[in-house]
């Protein structure tokens, strides 16, 4: 929510203030409770169980907000549009997954390798040479597993304990 209001605020070219972003938060929260219990109670009176998106445009005419109707309907419009060309239930990730099952297979069994303390072993295990952005990451993950490695080592002798991230 804050960052939406950053976001309408820089657009008016107008700063806010740290009790400004959270009362903008608040009344936000409260709006949507509002409208939640609106549409609950006539989902309950037309004996349903799940709230449906008319279910909040009348909740929205009951609270007088009849102004507001045509922009609400007319985004909710342009949802139903996105969900019907990339087919309902599926999102955006799902489409874009490109990996196929060798990958993947490959992937799990490089993390098994690390698992097991060998991150050595798992750079090897590759039958084929990974991605650049692979090796990258599995760098990373060495790099990390090393430094974990050496914490507790260091922590044993010391009292203060350690402190390590992926960098």
């Amino acid at each position: 929510m804050n960052k939406f209001a950053n976001e309408i605020a820089q657009s008016l070219d107008v700063r806010l203030t740290a009790d400004t972003r959270d009362l903008i938060a608040n009344c936000c929260s409260e709006f949507v409770q509002l409208l939640s219990s609106e549409a609950n109670e006539i989902c309950e009176k037309d004996s349903k169980k799940t709230i449906t998106p008319e279910h909040v445009l009348r909740a929205l005419t009951q609270l007088g907000l009849d102004r507001y109707l045509a922009e609400v309907t007319s985004e909710y419009e342009k949802v139903r549009g996105d969900e019907k060309v990339r087919g309902r239930g599926a999102s955006k990730r799902d489409k874009k997954k490109t990996v196929d099952t060798a990958e993947l297979m490959r992937q799990q069994e490089q993390l098994f390798a690390m698992a097991r303390g060998d991150p050595m072993a798992a750079m090897n295990a590759a039958p084929q040479a990974p991605a650049q952005e692979n090796l990258v990451k599995m760098k990373r993950i060495r790099r990390v597993h090393e430094n974990k490695r050496a914490c507790i080592v260091s922590a044993a002798s010391r009292k203060d304990g350690c402190s390590w991230r992926l960098s």
